[in-house]
Order: C-alpha cells, then structure tokens, then sequence
C-alpha cells in the first residue's frame, strides 16, 4: 500500500507555526522579565511600604526617602541571595529571582560592595544593581542616643557599615594605638602608647561604655575601629570637661561631688549612666544622684534595676543588688542632662525612690 508523506511545503509551514509560536513565547517571556525588572513605583504612582493592605499608599514624589524608606545595608559576607531577597523584602526591587538572574548574565552578582544605601523604589533593577556594584558614598550619618549601651551603639555602627559588629569592645585601651591600628610595632609615629595615655579619663575604665557620647555623628564606611573611639572620645572630652568643677588641667580622678565625697570620673559616668536608664525627669535625677552618693556613703547597697538588666549579658558584678557599692563601670552611655545630675546632686533627706512605670514619675521616700 502507498502512503502518503508530507510535502516539503507543509513541513515547511509547520516549522514557520512552531517557530512563530516559539519567538511569541520568547517575546511575551522577555516582557515579563523587563517588566519585573521595572521600577516598583514610578513618580506617577505610590508604593506601599508595608504587607499590610490597611498602610496608607504614599505618592512617590511626596516620599523623603531618607526618613520614609529605610537604608538598605550590605554586609560583609552576605550572599548574592541574601542580597537579592532582602531588596524584595524592602519593596525596592519586584522579584529577588529575575535581579539574580540578569546580575548573573551581567556578571556583576560577584561585584555588589558592603555599605549602606538610600535606594528609591522609583529605579529599575538595572538601576540598582548598577548603584550595587558602584558602591555606596563616602560617608554616613549616625545617632547614638542617650542611654544607649556599647553594644546596641556596636550594632547601629554595624548597620550603616561603619564597623563589624563588636569592634569596639575587643579595642585594647592599652595597647600602642598604633598597633591597634596597623597590627605593627613599627611605626616611628609619636602618638602616645594607649588609648588610655591620650584620653586620661579613661585611666579607671575597663571598656568604652560610658565614654561614647550620645551625639549624631558621621563617619566613613567601612573605617578603623580605633579611627571610630577616637571621634567619639574627643567628643566626650569636648562635652564633659566644661561640667567639671575643678581647676585645669582636670584630675579625672578627684572630681569633687558637693557634700558627698571625692570621686573619679569612672564612679561619676557609672553614678550618670544609671540614672540614664533609670529616671527620665531632670530635676528627679538629682535626687536619685544623692540617693545614690548616700546609700554608698552608709555602706546601703544601692538595689537599682537598670544594673540586674544589663548584668544578664554582662557579668553578676554589675548587678547592685548582689554587689555592694557601684559596679565595675558604667552600664550606658549617658548624656549630658545625666551626668550634670551625678556632678551636682540636691541634697535631700531621701534614701529611697520608686519609678512608677505607668506615669514614668518617681516616688521617694526617708525609711
């Protein structure tokens, strides 16, 4: 029997249809993909910062973004996927999957730099990648605030790209600042031995806590340690010296407390950085100051919560309910309201006081 066989025409015709059906797939495919690669907002359109559908929708021409979107930070280490997934996460890109995907046809998925970015919604993947791979500018700006611990400021500076994440604490503050800095015992420079030695009011400290005063300040991505203490214990001497009352130079360790004994600056920051995190009111922390002078003056344990919280993280010799006197240093990093408290106390009768947690006021009282 004879069969019939397709002609060469029809076979033709039917490679032309599978083509023509394959280039439709492939154009409506590279729409999408141009499309997820799009801004999410454009200057006509709002974005919604939030999954939640009730949040308003802010038009992006009336959006600051340093104060409505937060900066979008990358971490030494971090991987291209965690990258990707944290600009979707943060609404600034539509699709982690198609951003990975282009940067890796574009080769620049092993080129994206570690710092802090303000990003707009308003800029294509493209766009983003391309500032990614530039890197960010030179200089950021951050807050450290009153009552803030070494730690919580270790973390913010590691944030912004400033430092690694507890770069402060594992500084030496004997150690020659030039081997701090440069890992070398070479250097012919004349800067003095420690950290200690050019900041004497650190001569009783153990750490920085205490020494880092809140103020905003800026600093250079991906800076030395040591370069960071420097800035913010300058700052500390500029803003604490003119409190004390003594003659110049300053004796950082006889600092004299009216009616209430000779201190060292270590025992005054350690007195302010408690009241700090203690009493919000000015006037009341002048009474706790004295409460405080006191009960050490009669041998009274001082029994202040503040010091239990921050002993869980940071040793029981913190803790003033198990320990007699002041802890070892301060537990915060007070300002200048506070310390102007523990350097001049009102005298009252009082050896006791309460805060009340609903009204933030403090109850004191005799026995």
């Amino acid at each position: 029997m004879i069969q019939d066989h397709p002609t060469v025409t029809s076979r033709f015709a039917k490679a032309v249809v599978g083509l023509s059906i394959v280039a439709v797939l492939f154009v409506l495919w590279l729409a999408y993909f141009m499309f997820m690669l799009s801004p999410v907002a454009t200057s006509g359109e709002g974005l919604q910062l939030s999954l939640d559908p009730n949040v308003t929708i802010i038009p992006v021409q009336d959006m600051n973004p340093n104060d409505l979107i937060p900066p979008f930070t990358i971490r030494r280490g971090d991987s291209f996927t965690a990258i990707a997934e944290g600009l979707e996460k943060q609404a600034l890109i539509r699709s982690a999957h198609f951003f990975k995907l282009y940067a890796f046809v574009a080769g620049s998925a092993e080129k994206l730099k570690p710092g802090l970015y303000t990003l707009s919604p308003a800029s294509s993947s493209l766009e983003i990648l391309r500032e990614l791979v530039v890197g960010p500018g030179q200089e950021v700006s951050v807050l450290i605030r009153e009552g803030d611990t070494l730690s919580q400021i270790e973390e913010r500076l590691a944030d912004f790209g400033v430092l690694d994440a507890g770069a402060l604490s594992k500084l030496s503050l004997t150690d020659p600042i030039t081997e701090i800095r440069s890992g070398s015992s070479t250097s012919t420079s004349t800067t003095p031995a420690s950290l200690k030695e050019r900041y004497p009011f650190l001569s009783r400290a153990e750490s920085l806590e205490g020494f880092l005063f809140p103020d905003t300040y800026r600093f250079f991505f991906d800076s030395e340690p040591v370069d960071v203490a420097e800035v913010l214990l300058s700052h500390f001497e500029k803003k604490v010296a003119p409190l004390i009352p003594s003659e110049r130079p300053i004796n950082w360790n006889e600092i004299p407390v009216l009616r209430r004994g000779i201190f060292t600056i270590n025992d005054i920051i350690s007195v302010a950085s408690m009241i700090e995190r203690e009493v919000p009111d000015s006037e009341e922390r002048r009474i706790v100051a004295d409460v405080i002078y006191k009960r050490l003056q009669l041998g009274m344990p001082l029994q202040i919560d503040a010091t239990v919280d921050y002993a869980k993280e940071n040793g029981t010799e913190f803790d003033t309910y198990e320990n007699p006197g002041l802890p070892p240093g301060p537990i915060s990093n007070p300002g200048t309201d506070a310390i102007e408290a523990a350097l001049n106390p009102r005298i009252s009768p009082y050896l006791y006081y309460l805060s009340d947690p609903e009204t933030d006021a403090t109850i004191f009282a005799r026995d």
